[in-house]
């Protein structure tokens, strides 16, 4: 069922493909999920879902998937990580280094990225295996590169939005008017899982967006504190051939 332009999935669709292991929606103009879209506790069979290349909006009210799934399931692209806790004066690229995320990735990247899959990241962060980032312009870019640097920031729109949308519903955000440093984590931290719970109750947020999006800061300019080895690059150079 691949790139057949798919954008609702009728409530007990796939409930009678008893046999069915592997369930493919790539390509299509999914935008979001609802419970009893898919069959993940009717078909027993089911081992796989693959849902990349729709145009998923951000935050994508998929809490309760995470509930239905077991250790044997294979649900891509989905992960909900909160870290917080570092000074905004520390780059990006070092708060990920010192993450849980970073550790895991590194210990067994093919677990948190099966199937040479990745993340997208700016200019923020070094280019790496399972994070893939923009080339840096310095006025000598192909139209290939140029090409592949559009699409990427395209991409990552869906973050923007992600973090205005959680900015917008919570804007004491931008204003946390405390000195607790543990207690600025846990209010931080509280905001993120409160919005998570209404995202799970599919309570709307399209109206928090554009507030929360004038609020986010700039990021911080590239300091390469991840060495960049050769086979990401050789990954990124892939995509660029890929994309023609």
């Amino acid at each position: 069922m691949d790139y057949n332009g798919i954008d609702f999935i009728k409530d007990g669709a796939f409930s009678t493909l008893l046999g069915l292991e592997v369930l493919s929606l790539v390509g299509n103009n999914m935008k979001t999920l609802r419970p009893n879209m898919l069959p993940l506790k009717s078909i027993f069979s089911l081992k796989e879902i693959r849902l990349d290349k729709n145009p998923w909006r951000c935050d994508c009210n998929m809490k309760w998937l995470l509930n239905d799934m077991d250790d044997d399931f294979n649900f891509k692209n989905f992960t909900l990580i909160f870290y917080c806790g570092w000074p905004g004066s520390v780059h990006d690229s070092r708060v990920l280094k010192n993450s849980p995320l970073f550790t895991s990735a590194s210990d067994n990247k093919e677990r948190m990225f099966p199937g040479n899959t990745h993340l997208i990241g700016d200019a923020a962060y070094a280019l790496s295996q399972w994070v893939m980032t923009p080339f840096k312009d310095f006025g000598n870019l192909s139209a290939e590169q140029k090409r592949y640097n559009y699409i990427h920031s395209s991409s990552r729109m869906c973050i923007e939005r992600a973090f205005g949308a959680l900015k917008g519903r919570f804007r004491r955000l931008r204003y946390i008017d405390m000195k607790d440093m543990p207690e600025v984590v846990k209010f931080v931290l509280s905001c993120c899982t409160l919005h998570e719970v209404c995202l799970a109750n599919f309570d709307e947020f399209d109206a928090y967006i554009e507030e929360g999006l004038n609020a986010n800061e700039e990021i911080n300019d590239f300091q390469d504190f991840l060495r960049r080895r050769p086979s990401a690059q050789h990954k990124r150079q892939s995509i660029v051939d890929m994309l023609g």
